[in-house]
């Protein structure tokens, strides 16, 4: 049955490669866990969704410096006086404490709203999320990935998506005489609580209409069925599409050659269903490399079996003005609304109850000012290190905010603060290759940072190329006497 390549028949395939996936996530994730500051990982693959509302706020606020270093801390890269060796003090602050996530994050003195220039978003997130220094405190600091690297861990979402994860279903009688010549007609949707951005609190949900037309009926339609699924899996709304269509055909438990058509308004079915003919040219393997490969795989042989007929594409969210255009036809129109609606109310038979509501609602609040507190102190303290040179840290660069010209111009006046004097020398294929007219050295002008790191030395001793060469130190000899002409010198000559 279906493409077999391991078990008995595709369906077997698919749950015995997911079961393998599974196991080697579990193993990658209690690794992990031993990670600093990551000691709940062991429980899964966390929510990121703190961590990605964060970096789309700074990207938008282009704060690339802030970005930068959530990014770097969110995946376990924070710099940690407690990370060397020997343990390092905290640099910031006269505590005399070893710097840890704790200490660095929420109880450091230094950390306050201090006017860094360039940083103007990171002193409104510090003045913002001062209420987190006595919460850190309070909770002990746990969960330890949301504190120190804003990962919401998998422990605190078993309630708002419990393990068993049971679809409910809703189905409507249909009579079985008139299923002969039916439409079928699916629709996948997702639903988010109110103000909820957690993608576990979702629901999704696969809608299916099974009608039969009659044009002596009223509206055209004899009779319509609708059947609905919804789960509390994080899952997207393409595979909700996608088992809409299974979904109508095991409810009413439809027969080969019974439903005439089947309408969808997804893309990624139509051409999904349509190319699976194409799957099995493409080696053996590419059936498991794509993804939802259980709901394909059924789809594949409701499709072979004349269960399904292959999928007629319309376009969602039409009205009557486009019947009269000829867009879509009446009965299209119908049967696309009322998969519609039964995909929607598939999502709410599993919506939250207003408690989980309410948790819901805190844990996102708090993991995104623990982000955004992340973030500030992180750039902050790259800065901090940078000038006083206590660590080599690479700054991440940041776009200037004037034009290239006057960005150029400043770093101009940069390097002339150093004593070089740069003066074009002649300009090859790829840019301007400069000299200083002080001590010789020549840089290209993509590299003309370097001149930052060593200061002009004019009595540097030059090679062919203009570039300083070391010259051992000698006594200088005395000068001789030199010649003269009628009493009047006609060279010196030095030692």
């Amino acid at each position: 049955v279906g493409r077999s390549i391991i078990g008995r028949s595709s369906s077997d395939d698919a749950a015995i490669l997911q079961d393998i996936t599974k196991e080697a996530e579990r193993q990658a994730w209690t690794r992990a866990a031993s990670h600093d500051g990551s000691a709940e990982l062991e429980q899964g693959l966390p929510s990121f969704a703190a961590v990605r509302t964060t970096l789309k706020r700074l990207s938008k606020a282009k704060a690339v410096m802030m970005h930068a270093a959530l990014r770097n801390v969110a995946a376990g890269g924070a710099i940690l006086g407690s990370r060397f060796s020997p343990p390092r003090k905290c640099y910031r602050c006269s505590m005399d404490v070893v710097e840890d996530f704790q200490h660095k994050f929420y109880e450091c003195p230094a950390n306050r709203p201090s006017g860094h220039a360039g940083l103007e978003l990171a002193d409104e997130y510090i003045r913002d999320t001062q209420w987190l220094c006595d919460r850190a405190t309070w909770d002990n600091f746990s969960p330890s990935c949301l504190w120190s690297r804003g990962l919401i861990p998998r422990g605190l979402l078993v309630d708002l998506q419990p393990d068993e994860c049971l679809p409910q279903s809703f189905a409507s009688p249909f009579p079985e005489e008139l299923k002969d010549g039916c439409t079928l007609a699916t629709d996948g949707a997702l639903y988010n609580p109110p103000n909820i951005h957690l993608p576990e609190a979702a629901r999704a949900g696969s809608g299916a209409a099974l009608i039969a037309f009659d044009d002596e009926a009223r509206a055209g339609i004899a009779t319509a069925a609708v059947a609905g699924q919804g789960t509390t899996r994080a899952q997207t709304v393409p595979r909700a599409e996608a088992q809409a269509g299974v979904l109508g055909v095991e409810a009413r438990d439809l027969q080969p050659g019974q439903s005439s058509q089947w309408i969808v308004d997804a893309t990624y079915v139509s051409k999904g269903a349509l190319g699976l003919p194409l799957w099995e040219f493409e080696g053996p393997d590419s059936f498991f490399k794509r993804r939802h490969t259980d709901v394909w795989s059924n789809i594949d042989f409701l499709l072979d079996q004349s269960v399904l007929p292959l999928p007629t594409k319309v376009t969602s969210h039409l009205t009557v003005d486009n019947v009269i255009a000829g867009d879509i036809t009446m009965q299209q129109l119908l049967a696309n609304g009322i998969a519609d609606v039964a995909a929607g109310a598939a999502c709410r038979i599993r919506s939250l109850p207003h408690e989980l509501v309410l948790k819901a609602t805190d844990l996102q609040q708090l993991s995104i000012a623990i982000t955004r507190r992340i973030a500030a102190v992180e750039a902050i303290s790259w800065r901090a290190m940078h000038e006083s040179c206590s660590l080599s840290v690479c700054l991440p660069p940041v776009p200037s905010i004037t034009t290239p010209a006057v960005a150029a111009r400043e770093l101009w006046d940069r390097v002339e603060t150093t004593g070089h004097r740069p003066t074009p020398v002649r300009v090859d294929g790829s840019g301007l290759l400069l000299r200083c007219a002080v001590c010789g050295r020549s840089t290209h002008s993509s590299k003309v940072s370097v001149w930052l790191q060593s200061p002009c030395s004019p009595s540097a001793a030059l090679d062919r190329y203009g570039q300083a060469i070391a010259v051992p130190e000698v006594e200088p000899a005395a000068a001789p006497i030199p010649a003269t002409a009628g009493g009047q010198p006609v060279a010196e000559v030095k030692g």
